[in-house]
């Protein structure tokens, strides 16, 4: 029952059933937070720094502006920004430290390590890697925590999920508010791979994950 109800859950939240997307395809979860950039959601992910990717906008000159080439002074805007993982920004010579001061404004894309599948990656995304017993609520939270607004009571479309405490969870996995199917504003393009699902979990956009497909060749930025 627990695996049908998982694949309800992933159904709902991909807005198609997961038979459609290619099983020899590789699955990959990113995570943005712009407030807590470093902060996991869940105390058993495991960022894969290597991979993960980061969207710099230079605003001012500097040593790696200039090693990647971007231009802050130019006068098209695309000049200003680059993409890279962390496994290039070490190519370079580089480290996490140079992504930090006045001269960069940085978005990371953590991409949290994942066995390749569809199905982890959306497991990792919803904490649900400790099967029931890691649902949330817990019996220690009251339930008005996972409905704070009585007027938005979870979609129907989550009636196909049996089991109350999954539904319940998948309603609002961190218990601040809903998922926000199809994300927000947040750019977004800048991360390898088909897009295939994204989510917010914060107001404005400010902590979003997102799952792309990529050819198996190609899981490596």
């Amino acid at each position: 029952m627990w695996e049908q109800d998982l694949t309800a859950a992933f159904t709902v939240m991909l807005g198609r059933p997961v038979d459609d997307f290619d099983p020899d395809r590789e699955y990959v979860l990113y995570y943005l937070n712009s407030l807590s950039p470093d902060l996991p959601l869940s105390p058993d992910w495991e960022f894969d720094e290597d991979r993960s990717v980061f969207e710099i906008e230079f605003l001012k000159g500097s040593a790696l502006a200039e090693a990647l080439g971007a231009r802050p002074d130019s006068n098209r805007v695309a000049d200003a920004f680059r993409t890279v993982s962390g496994r290039e920004l070490a190519g370079h010579g580089f480290t996490r430290s140079a992504l930090t001061g006045d001269d960069v404004s940085v978005t990371v894309a953590h991409r949290v390590v994942t066995d390749g599948s569809l199905r982890d990656a959306l497991l990792t995304a919803i904490r649900g890697r400790r099967g029931p017993a890691g649902l949330r609520p817990d019996p220690a939270e009251r339930l008005a925590a996972v409905f704070p607004d009585p007027e938005s009571p979870p979609p129907a479309a989550l009636d196909i999920i049996g089991e109350g405490r999954l539904r319940a969870h998948v309603w609002s996995p961190y218990l601040d508010r809903p998922w926000d199917p199809g994300g927000s504003a947040l750019r977004r393009d800048f991360l390898p791979g088909e897009p295939v699902g994204a989510w917010d979990l914060a107001y404005f956009g400010e902590i979003s994950l997102v799952v792309t497909a990529v050819e198996p060749a190609a899981g490596a930025v």
